[in-house]
This record gives structure tokens, C-alpha cells and sequence, in this order.
């Protein structure tokens, strides 16, 4: 796997892991210190063939801002620091950021939009922590290169970053400085090597008050070269599918919920867990409320499993914990704990409000 800032930043620092989620889950084991953003080498199957957009140039609504410093351009004869700071897809290196953006650019249609600044970063790896770590201690404003794109004619906009010594790189700001998000939806990702997202959505949330600031992805170092089915899973988890896109044309529902005299679509996952789940419908489960943020079952039979760290849930998403606890989440957050996603409910981002305290009735039915 491979980090931006590897055992240098390492040494460095002690990183907090995000710990949020269910407490029907054990913690989480150990923490790691570790380095702050986070590139990798990928022999996975690649996305299409490695393109950009120029913001503006299509009829998305839809843009990907992210910021990206691969420490090399070329994919042979790697030193650690730079294999740890790249991913490789046939033959051409990109940023671990920018292939996170790309991923999202590809299943969506989106337009692009990378963040460079107006003087290049020193690809040395050394001479490059101690930049980041000056221009954080200075609160410095690296000029970008060239002007920032209209923005205007998109409604959402993610914006992605490596996490730098627990917060986004400095040029960030320079970007949110510059850019107005006044009535947009920002979708923040990052990468990281343990750290997660920190602090960084309050921080936009704070410097765009008036964008619907949405909760994120992080992706660690440790999972980004698996990460193209969770991104595109998170991606889609919002109804973000670009019309015309042939890629990401919508997905009837696979069954449906009835809960508190409405009914939601729900889309199954592609694993044995989803079909196993599938097979044991109709349902109607009492489902007990955890955390002020799902509500779960524990089933007397167990289901086939297959856990990973979604590293965020959104509302909707519908998880294995274990092998026999069914949990339904009603709002998103980040989490370290690990689940097999059975679906996710689609339009749920607003249920909290009718949730409540107790028990629910869900009544799931398969469709096809």
C-alpha cells in the first residue's frame, strides 16, 4: 500500500482514528500513527482510460474539484516515498486524490478540475513535509494557477485533498477563498494514512455557510487500491448518476421498505449477503434504535459475510454487522468499524427527523 507521507510523518505524529458508529460493534483495534495523506500502486482493474474534463466544458451539474502531488511522474524505479505516493493505472501515475477523483468523474459524467498551485511542490519527499508542515504552521495562502473556474453552473460539487498533518493542504483554503459555493451541495473526500477526514468537513462547513456541506469519504491508504466499487457505492448511495452516462445508468430497486405508512426503494448490493437477504423476504422486523443514529435487529440465523470499513456510512446504507445483526443507518457520519453492506435505502437522507427514540416496524419485501 502506499502514503504520501510515510514513516517520516510516522515518527512524527499519533494520528486519532475516527471511532464513530455502533457500540454493537466492538472499538476498532488499536490506532496507528501514521502519515497524513496517501498514494498507492494498484494492480486492480482500472477505470477507463485516464482523462479530464476542464470544468465547463459539458452539461454536468456535477464537478470534482480535488488537489493532488503525486511524488513522481514516472512509474519506473520507484523509491518508497514515491511508490507510496502514487497509484499506477496502464503505465501513467496519478495521485492517490486524483485517482479517488477520477473514479467519481468516471461514474458520474462529472466535470474536473484539479488544484494546482502557481509554484510547483518540491517532489522530494523530505523537502515536501516540511513545506506543508511550514506553510500550516504560517496559515499560508499558496497562489493556484490560473483562475478558478465558473462555478455556477453546477449544483454539486465534491472536493477532494490528502489529509496533511490533520487538515487539508493550505492551498485549499486558497481555493475555498476564491471560490463561491453559496447554495451548492460540497461532498468533501480525502485520503489518508490514518487520520481520516479530522476536521476538515467542520472546517469547509465554516468557510462555506451558506453550502449544504455533506459528511464525506475517507479512504486510507490501506484500502484505496480496492476503494472503486465503495466509491462508486458512496457515490451512488446519494442519487448522484449522471444522465447519459453509459456507465452509471440507474439500478431498478431491488425490494422495498415500508416504514411509517412510506415506502422507500432499496437497492441491493451485488454479494452473497444481499442475495442471502433477498432470500429470506418478505421480513418485517422490530428493529431496536442505537447511537441516535440506526436501528438494528440481531437475526436468530446468520448470513454470509464478508466485512470491510466502509470508512463512511450514509443514511439509507444497510449493513451486516457480524454475521447476524441486520442495521439500518438514518444518518451518515464517518466510522472504523467494519460491516458487509447488504443495500442501501434510497431517499432516506431525511428520515431522522420521524425515527424517534424506540423501536421501528420495517417491512421489507423483495420485488424481483
Amino acid at each position: 500500500m502506499k502514503k504520501w507521507f510515510a514513516g517520516l510523518m510516522a515518527g512524527l505524529m499519533c494520528l486519532s482514528l475516527a471511532a464513530c458508529g455502533s457500540t454493537a460493534a466492538p472499538p476498532a483495534s488499536g490506532s496507528q500513527a501514521e502519515a497524513e495523506s496517501s498514494q498507492v500502486q494498484s494492480n486492480a482493474p482500472a477505470p477507463s482510460a485516464v482523462s479530464e474534463t476542464a470544468a465547463g466544458n459539458s452539461n454536468s451539474h456535477i464537478l470534482v474539484v480535488y488537489f493532488s502531488v503525486p511524488e513522481t511522474e514516472s512509474p519506473d524505479n520507484m523509491n518508497k516515498e514515491q511508490e507510496l505516493s502514487t497509484v499506477v493505472i496502464d503505465g501513467k501515475v496519478l495521485g492517490n486524490t486524483q485517482y479517488f477523483a477520477k473514479v467519481i468523474a468516471d461514474y458520474t459524467g462529472a466535470d474536473t478540475y484539479r488544484i494546482e498551485p502557481e509554484t510547483a511542490y518540491p517532489t522530494d519527499h523530505d523537502t515536501l513535509v516540511d513545506q506543508a508542515k511550514t506553510e500550516q504552521a504560517e496559515g499560508a495562502r499558496p497562489a493556484i494557477k490560473g483562475a478558478i473556474p465558473d462555478l455556477s453552473g453546477y449544483d454539486t460539487v465534491f472536493v477532494g485533498y490528502p489529509n496533511w498533518w490533520g487538515d487539508m493542504p493550505m492551498i485549499l483554503y486558497s481555493f475555498f477563498d476564491g471560490a463561491d459555493l453559496s447554495g451548492k451541495t460540497v461532498i468533501p473526500f480525502d485520503t489518508h494514512g490514518g487520520s481520516g477526514l479530522s476536521d476538515t468537513v467542520n472546517t469547509i462547513r465554516s468557510l462555506e455557510p451558506n453550502a449544504e456541506v455533506k459528511d464525506g469519504l475517507a479512504i486510507s491508504r490501506n484500502e484505496i487500491q480496492d476503494a472503486k466499487e465503495k466509491i462508486e457505492s458512496w457515490v451512488s448511495s446519494m442519487g448522484l448518476k449522471e444522465a447519459g452516462n453509459p456507465n452509471t445508468q440507474a439500478t431498478a430497486a431491488d425490494a422495498q421498505l415500508s416504514l411509517d405508512g412510506k415506502t422507500y426503494s432499496v437497492t441491493l448490493a451485488d454479494n452473497e449477503t444481499a442475495d442471502a437477504f433477498r432470500n429470506m423476504l418478505p421480513q418485517t422486523l422490530s428493529m431496536q434504535e442505537l447511537n441516535g443514529n440506526e436501528k438494528y435487529i440481531y437475526l436468530d440465523t446468520k448470513l454470509p459475510s464478508d466485512a470491510a470499513n466502509p470508512g463512511g456510512i450514509q443514511a439509507g446504507d444497510l449493513m451486516l454487522y457480524g454475521d447476524n445483526c441486520i442495521v439500518l443507518f438514518y444518518k451518515s457520519f464517518n466510522t472504523s468499524y467494519t460491516y458487509t453492506k447488504i443495500g442501501h435505502v434510497e431517499g432516506f437522507e431525511d428520515a431522522a427527523a420521524s425515527m424517534g427514540t424506540g423501536a421501528i416496524t420495517a417491512d421489507f419485501s423483495a420485488l424481483k
